[in-house]
């Protein structure tokens, strides 16, 4: 087994239960190149859950990481209209509360888009990206949490503890359980 396998193998055995079961089976395929510009692509199919990552230099961390954070594409692609509305809810409350940063540098860059200008902040198709960049990236912090010890990043790019910890609490909610199942 490689050092990828063996890492997101760690990774996928911290997912809640609820997370699991949502997701379904959860397969994954690694490959090598440096001409494709992208890190990531997953598909749905049957109740199952396939990713292909590119290892192209990314360390077998960042590459469990990034398998998290289409496990949180997906998870968001199922949620309901009621958990969505709570997602974009909460969010809605940062922005009140001034909060700036972000869990991760995807969802800064689209929040960052979001208040650009105000026909942007009232663009339902960019508040839906910004909330899918957002959630997928606390649901891969969320179970990242689980599989070992984190640091906070700190500063204006990144969310404050309390914040972390508001979202975690809105995860927790929803998917409470962490499972010891290894992925297939």
């Amino acid at each position: 087994m490689s050092d990828y396998d063996e890492m997101i193998r760690s990774a996928l055995a911290c997912l809640p239960e609820s997370m699991a079961q949502r997701l379904g089976e959860i397969s994954y395929t690694l490959f090598e190149s440096e001409e494709e510009d992208v890190a990531s692509r997953w598909r749905a199919e049957s109740g199952a859950i396939h990713v292909e990552l590119n290892i192209s230099d990314v360390s077998p961390h960042d590459c469990a990481l990034e398998l998290l954070t289409c496990l949180g594409q997906a998870l968001w692609e199922s949620a309901g209209n009621a958990e969505r509305r709570s997602w974009l809810h909460l969010l809605q409350q940062e922005m009140e509360a001034g909060v700036e940063g972000e869990i991760d540098e995807a969802a800064i860059d689209e929040k960052r888009q979001v208040l650009s200008s105000p026909v942007l902040a009232a663009s339902p198709r960019r508040l839906e990206q910004y909330a899918l960049a957002s959630f997928a990236g606390t649901a891969a912090e969320y179970v990242h949490a689980f599989w070992h010890d984190v640091e906070i990043r700190e500063g204006p790019d990144y969310l404050a503890a309390e914040v972390v910890r508001q979202r975690f609490d809105w995860m927790r909610d929803r998917f409470p359980e962490a499972s010891k199942k290894a992925a297939s």
